[in-house]
């Protein structure tokens, strides 16, 4: 076999060969279809000049790919540079040479320049944990179920379809939300959208986004998948609930005979709270109930890689600082190393301010958190005593470090939205 060669391009660099190229590895390896929906991904996509591929050629023929998708995340109020690693694809001629971990390679060199703080995919679990990925946070998958028969009166509120103009309002109240119940957050980004709305046409990238009036002033906005066999509620923001109460009514007629409705939202948001009242059954009353909320029905989750926790730790600081501020530890002086198996980083803690100082591995007894631990712990919502059950190697030694540990990473809201 002659040299394989790689080669980086951004999206705003593909010509049309190169399309058509990664479409017919694309059509060989994924679900049929799938190659449509990357093929108007890398077409359309807003972020051209930061989506970026590895390219893999034996000679003049393309025999695989690796795509870095930015998408950034909201850290408690922090902008951090995260990314999704995706559409990654072997010619099956060439599969099980090597070629996908070279790609891969070249894919975290790029993280590392670029400064990515942490990585996501949605993947087979144990194909990506070779390369350090760990199951982190559930997809909150919800289901609701309209009790048949029971209607609600319908109510004097607009629903109508967005428009491009009404990026720019959905992004606010994106925004707005994020600041009333701060948490972790991957988001959609305005441009995103827009182009969700206006431009993109496959199912998997064209969301059907909803505007809510009430006396003709816009107050809050839905998204449904484009899914032909479920109504599918992706995203809905903060309303008052006689205006989700339209939603409800909109949900229901949409949904029909199917009489459910799918949902993939925050766990926070107000609409599962509403949803959760209309799903209260009462001893012997079960005809008052309107239908039946059930919660954590996924069967999938995102796999997380924190890179380099030194810089992770590094970009998290002002939140961090701000938790111990707030604690019984505000005045207090204490250092500790935090230690992965595999990186070492060394905290020094006096009046809530921290100094991080990056030291050569070594095996220490402070704090050691292996990365499928730390990931749950710092993503999701994990504590180090639900965790220390399945995974005996995490080990903090004093209960002082145990207690700082639930400050540094509280229990908070999490939710990722797919980086396209």
């Amino acid at each position: 076999m002659s040299t394989i060669k790689i080669i980086r391009k951004t999206y705003s660099e593909f010509n049309e060969m190169d399309y058509q190229a990664i479409m017919e590895i694309c059509d060989k390896v994924f679900d049929h279809g799938d190659h449509v929906f990357i093929n108007e991904l890398i077409r359309k996509s807003p972020f051209g000049e930061k989506n970026t591929a590895f390219l893999a050629y034996d000679g003049d023929r393309l025999i695989g790919c690796v795509h870095l998708i930015d998408t950034p995340m909201d850290y408690f109020g922090l902008e951090l540079k995260s990314c999704e690693l995706g559409i990654v694809a072997t010619d099956p001629d060439y599969q099980k040479r090597g070629i996908s971990s070279q790609l891969t390679e070249q894919f975290m060199n790029e993280v590392k320049e670029k400064g990515y703080t942490s990585i996501f995919i949605q993947g087979i679990p144990h194909f990506y944990r070779k390369f350090g990925f760990n199951y982190a946070v559930p997809m909150h998958s919800a289901k609701f179920t309209f009790h048949n028969g029971m209607v609600l009166k319908q109510i004097d509120h607009q629903i109508h379809e967005a428009k491009a103009e009404d990026a720019n309002f959905i992004y606010e109240k994106c925004l707005e939300f994020r600041k009333q119940k701060s948490g972790i957050y991957r988001y959609r980004p305005q441009k995103l959208i827009k182009h969700s709305i206006n431009d993109y046409e496959t199912p998997e990238l064209k969301k059907l986004y909803y505007i809510v009036s009430e006396n003709g002033e816009k107050k809050g906005y839905f998204c449904l998948k484009n899914d032909p066999n479920h109504v599918n509620l992706e995203e809905i923001s903060e309303m008052t609930p006689e205006l989700f109460a339209s939603v409800y009514s909109f949900l229901q007629e949409k949904a029909g005979e199917q009489n459910e409705i799918l949902l993939n939202v925050p766990k926070n948001i107000s609409f599962i709270d509403y949803l959760e009242s209309m799903s209260e059954l009462k001893k012997g009353d079960f005809d008052k109930t309107i239908g039946l909320l059930e919660k954590d029905i996924g069967e999938y989750a995102w796999q997380v890689l924190i890179p380099d926790y030194f810089r992770f730790f590094q970009a998290i600081r002002p939140v961090l600082e701000d938790n111990i501020a707030h604690s019984e530890f505000k005045d207090r002086d204490i250092q500790f190393n935090f230690n992965t198996y595999k990186e070492l980083i060394a905290f020094d803690i006096r009046h809530s301010k921290i100094d991080l100082k990056y030291k050569p591995w070594t095996l220490t007894w402070d704090m050691n958190l292996p990365p499928q631990t730390a990931v749950k712990i710092i993503f999701d919502n994990f504590t180090q005593e639900e965790l220390r059950p399945v995974i005996p190697d995490l080990i903090i030694k004093h209960q002082e470090l145990k207690q700082l540990l639930k400050v540094l990473f509280p229990k908070h809201p999490v939710h990722f939205f797919g980086g396209y």
